[in-house]
């Protein structure tokens, strides 16, 4: 296999934020979405999406944990990430359309922001209920539809299509009203023990906005029906 040349971004987890120091693992475990899995030991984790390897790094201190990646490139920076921070992990390529797991492999299914990366997404879920073993947890994450950051988004995609600019970086996302999420939940199988709106980041490349459109979200947020990229 051709050996890839990897960015230092790319063995820093993708960005500044996602680096491993004291005070970013103070503040992963304080937010959604670890915050609720903070303390969990000895369980069969599947992080689905693992991308750079930043949950799977934290999740597998106590755990036995494996991420499911469906981009090449990532698996083997996430790969070197494990190597160089001294910690296991089984990676593998793969999509989460189709897990290569039998039914009830995991105590723990771990997705975070990934299914609206593609049309499917019910299918991805349906997956990760097979795989869950009874009584097992899973955390699903996803972008709330009712949201000022929409419109922003549409606003970027239409400006990169007339100018050719580069503006929206994140490829196909779609997002999610809270009642459709939920219902998608439940027709997987899935009963949901806890669900929360997180509110929205102002962002790094456009903080101006972002904390307009923040103060603009914060009443859908305080409904508890929206307000989150």
């Amino acid at each position: 296999m051709k050996k890839l040349k990897m960015k230092t971004k790319e063995l820093s987890f993708g960005d500044e934020y996602w680096q491993y120091t004291a005070e970013n693992e103070r503040k992963i475990w304080e937010q959604v979405p670890l915050k609720f899995l903070k303390g969990i030991k000895n369980k069969k984790i599947l992080e689905v999406g693992s991308g750079y390897g930043i949950y799977l790094y934290y999740l597998s201190e106590n755990n036995k944990v494996i991420g499911i990646e469906i981009d090449r490139k990532r698996i083997e920076a996430s790969k070197v990430n494990m190597k160089r921070l001294r910690r296991k992990a089984i990676i593998v390529q793969g999509d989460a359309r189709k897990l290569p797991y039998k039914d009830a492999s995991f105590d723990l299914v771990f997705c975070h922001g990934v299914i609206e990366h593609f049309p499917e997404s019910e299918r991805a879920v349906n997956e990760g209920y097979r795989v869950l073993r009874e009584k097992g947890i899973a955390m699903y994450s996803v972008p709330a539809r009712i949201s000022f950051f929409v419109p922003l988004k549409i606003l970027q995609k239409v400006i990169d299509k007339i100018f050719g600019t580069n503006f929206w970086t994140c490829g196909y996302e779609k997002s999610f009203t809270t009642w459709k999420f939920k219902k998608m939940l439940k027709s997987a199988g899935f009963k949901t023990k806890h669900f929360e709106i997180n509110q929205t980041s102002s962002g790094e490349r456009y903080p101006l906005i972002g904390k307009i459109l923040r103060v603009l979200d914060k009443p859908f947020w305080l409904m508890k029906i929206g307000g989150t990229s």
